[in-house]
């Protein structure tokens, strides 16, 4: 039975949303329809090397889009499928934009969480150095304690641990300032600190 040009441009028309259409091989006639194009340029691609037929003259649209894509203006193709086609790509290089804005997000997220937990770790290891100092001054004051009435040691006793607190920190500000530049007796000061501190259960 013969099919009209009308029947033939509503056939096509079914399968220009569906992939089914990238399957099959078209006449240079029906790739321009599908491509909203004249004839006159679907002959000029073929002419100037832009689509390759094959040898029975018929078109793979897939490889003949993918040969278009690189020579032509995708936005001057006017099929609703190569639309689509081009719009998915768009759309999942706006996802991976995405996707990176969110991945940059959590990196700066996690690096703060880093932040704090130094913080954190810094605060623990002053509260360990000043109770071990406060701990020396007390052993030191010890006569001195004794000789005074109980009246009065919470005053001396808070005396010391303000001492303690304010050469803990007077210790980490200039530890912290040549953190760059330790020379080994720094850091055998620091481990014996540590180490005094886990002997007398600080840490």
């Amino acid at each position: 039975m013969d099919v009209s040009p009308l029947q033939e441009q509503a056939s096509l028309s079914c399968v220009m949303d569906s992939t089914e259409l990238l399957r099959v091989r078209l006449l240079p006639a029906q790739f321009a329809r599908a491509l909203g194009v004249s004839k006159q340029s679907v002959s000029r691609w073929v002419r100037d090397g832009w689509v390759t037929p094959g040898a029975d003259g018929r078109i793979d649209p897939e490889k003949a889009i993918a040969q278009l894509l690189r020579r032509c203006d995708p936005g001057r193709l006017r099929a609703r499928w190569l639309r689509q086609a081009v719009g998915e790509v768009q759309a999942l290089r706006d996802g991976l934009a995405a996707a990176e804005n969110r991945a940059e997000a959590a990196e700066a997220k996690l690096a703060e969480a880093k932040e704090d937990l130094l913080l954190w770790k810094q605060e623990a290891q002053n509260f360990e150095r000043s109770l071990y100092i406060f701990v020396e001054l007390v052993a030191n004051a010890a006569e001195r304690l004794r000789a005074l009435p109980d009246t009065e040691w919470t005053q001396i006793l808070d005396g010391l641990l303000d001492q303690a607190i304010n050469q803990s920190v007077d210790e980490c500000h200039a530890l912290a300032q040549a953190e760059d530049g330790l020379s080994a007796a720094d850091l055998a000061d620091i481990a014996e600190w540590d180490k005094q501190a886990r002997a007398a259960g600080f840490t």
